[in-house]
């Protein structure tokens, strides 16, 4: 198996305040990227994770931003109960 299959298949990957992120993401692994906020961590972005977002991903489509800001999480946690 290439090590690129393996990392898709059982390996995740976080970003914060970081544009190369996002374009590993997008192009590499969107299904294994997941958005960071570090909350309560102060080396963290909260309190400005909206701008955080909104500056970091403007130039991807509002679906890979949800995918990665929310589908992602659900998925990795098992979370779909919730919704």
């Amino acid at each position: 198996m290439l090590p690129s299959e393996l990392f898709r298949r059982q390996m995740w990957a976080t970003f914060q305040d970081d544009e190369v992120g996002v374009r590993l993401a997008e192009d590499y692994a969107p299904d294994s990227f997941c958005w960071a906020s570090d909350y309560p961590h102060s080396d963290g972005v909260w309190p400005d994770s909206q701008y955080c977002i909104r500056e970091t991903m403007q130039k991807i489509s509002k679906e890979a931003r949800k995918k990665l800001t929310h589908d992602n999480v659900v998925r990795m946690f098992n979370l779909e109960w919730l919704q």
